[in-house]
């Protein structure tokens, strides 16, 4: 259902908008509800960017999953 293809890698002209809107249509086309989204944002990362996730952002999401102020995940550019 989600290809390695369709992954966001943070790397070159790999762009997040576009990744982003794929990533929206295939949990819409799977049905999942928007609480389910942040806890499946992980498949479309790979590479950097899924590096950077665990490094900066993992904890945050950690704190939402327990019910405390929910925070959106931006990852706008992934630096080497």
């Amino acid at each position: 259902m989600y290809t390695d293809s369709d992954k966001f890698d943070g790397e070159g002209s790999n762009s997040l908008n576009f990744k982003l809107n794929i990533f929206h249509i295939t949990c819409y086309n799977a049905r999942l509800l928007k609480g389910e989204l942040l806890r499946a944002f992980l498949i479309m990362l790979k590479g950097l960017a899924r590096d950077y996730f665990y490094t900066y952002c993992h904890e945050r999401q950690l704190q939402g999953w327990k019910g405390r102020q929910s925070r959106r995940v931006s990852i706008t550019t992934i630096q080497s």
